[in-house]
């Protein structure tokens, strides 16, 4: 991709922050959280599935801007207060920036080592999809848990201990 189409893409992913953050913890008032997670795991894997075989620039970018649109709504304490007790929530938001920070490093390396081999950035995009897949599972499988914890077939130490 050129410069002339790349510049104002990075100005257009930088303006897609603030009604990131807004959007997705509002909408995720509306539909519930379980349901914001499945959204950002199907438009993700969809994406990243497409990006490769593309041939428009225009396409692209627009798969692009969604996948940035989503990145940052998973990250704020909105999305996983309801998985976790709120006296909990620092220590909780704390390992997932760990983990993003993790992420931050191994990941650039392991698109490198693959760049490297292969001199494309196609099987990086369908790991990545794949990566969406198992994601996409994990959260459905997490809505059964949650559900069996509603229901209280299933109890944390806390709420085992108060139900005692």
């Amino acid at each position: 991709m050129s410069a002339r189409y790349r510049q104002p893409m990075v100005g257009i992913m930088g303006l897609l922050t603030v009604p990131e953050d807004l959007g997705w913890a509002t909408i995720s008032d509306y539909i519930g959280r379980p349901n914001v997670y499945t959204i950002f795991f199907v438009i993700g894997t969809v994406s990243y599935f497409l990006m490769p075989v593309l041939t428009s620039v225009i396409l692209f970018q627009i798969l692009v801007y969604a996948i940035v649109f989503l990145y940052g709504g998973g990250l704020h304490p909105f999305s996983y207060i309801g998985l976790f007790e709120q006296g909990r929530l620092g220590a909780i938001h704390g390992y997932i920036l760990t983990a993003w920070a993790v992420a931050g490093i191994v990941g650039p390396m392991l698109l490198s080592l693959i760049y490297d081999n292969t001199n494309s950035y196609q099987l990086v995009l369908i790991i990545f999809g794949g990566m969406h897949v198992i994601s996409l599972i994990i959260s459905l499988w997490i809505r059964g848990v949650m559900r069996k914890m509603k229901e209280g077939k299933i109890y944390t130490n806390n709420t085992q201990a108060a139900n005692s």
